[in-house]
């Protein structure tokens, strides 16, 4: 998973392929679900490229790797501006 985010992060950064990034850090979740950080980077993209379905669900899924209120209130708040 962090070779994968490695790889969208040069996709992304280097190369300006955000497509190529955004896939990339999809399947770096997929691999590790627990990763905040590309959940973080892929609900960036998303937001980006105006999927708010699938920026919820990934938004949905960092909640549960977070119990700290301010980190939680912090996504919640991102949810609610999706809507």
């Amino acid at each position: 998973a962090q070779l994968l985010f490695k790889m969208a992060e040069i996709a992304e950064q280097r190369l300006g392929r955000n497509q190529e990034a955004t896939d990339l850090y999809r399947r770096a979740v997929q691999l590790d679900p627990s990763s905040s950080t590309a959940l973080r980077a892929l609900a960036r993209k998303l937001r980006e490229h105006a999927r708010w379905d699938e920026l919820i669900d990934v938004l949905q899924r960092d909640l549960k790797n977070h119990s700290a209120r301010t980190e939680r209130s912090t996504l919640y708040f991102r949810i609610g501006e999706t809507y």
